[in-house]
């Protein structure tokens, strides 16, 4: 019951994206792409969320991801992709995520029913893209990765990720992300 009700919250989710113009139209949990994270959090928690030996911070520190957990409706928990020397806190990418334990194929079926809502409600413009990788933070190379992209004529990006992680990562648990990116965000992954 509790998956079949995930299911019609992200459908219905999903559904104020047709209109959409660009990628700022999107939401994730009420959050949008270009709004300062101040609207959501006070900056007192966004700091020590910079600040968190937790949280991800990419290559030179350009971008941090801050874990939310705040009794989300669709998602376990919700990050926020800020530049972490930015005083506006400006969001560059949303991160929704659902944790599976270990059922990796819990996290596929749920990311098939995501990909064909999307596929219904996005406009043909929109390019898609699918492929697996190995998960180039884990060094013993177990980890796997599911990506769903779909681009934007802009570079901006919404992607679904099922994360297939090794018993023995930091992390085993496997996690479906869905992930709103702002162009910014898009061309620095690129240069990774």
């Amino acid at each position: 019951m509790k998956i079949f009700l995930i299911v019609i919250l992200l459908i219905f989710s999903f559904q104020s994206w047709t209109n959409a113009d660009d990628i700022r139209d999107f939401e994730i949990e009420g959050m949008n792409i270009g709004e300062s994270a101040l609207e959501y959090f006070d900056e007192k928690y966004i700091i020590e969320g910079i600040n968190d030996k937790n949280s991800f911070k990419y290559k030179d520190n350009k971008f941090v991801s801050i874990g939310t957990i705040n009794n989300y409706i669709n998602y376990d928990s919700v990050g926020i992709v800020i530049k972490p020397n930015d005083k506006n806190y400006i969001i560059y990418a949303l991160e929704g995520t659902i944790n599976y334990g270990k059922k990796i194929s819990k996290c596929h079926e749920q990311q098939k029913i995501i990909e064909i809502d999307i596929d219904n409600l996005l406009r043909d413009e929109i390019s898609k893209d699918t492929w697996e990788a190995d998960y180039k933070y884990d060094p013993s190379g177990k980890s796997k990765v599911k990506y769903i992209d779909y681009n934007f004529v802009d570079g901006s990006a919404i992607r679904i990720v099922c994360y297939d992680m090794d018993d023995n990562f930091i992390d085993p648990n496997d996690q479906l992300v869905v992930i709103v990116n702002s162009k910014q965000f898009m061309e620095f992954l690129h240069t990774l």
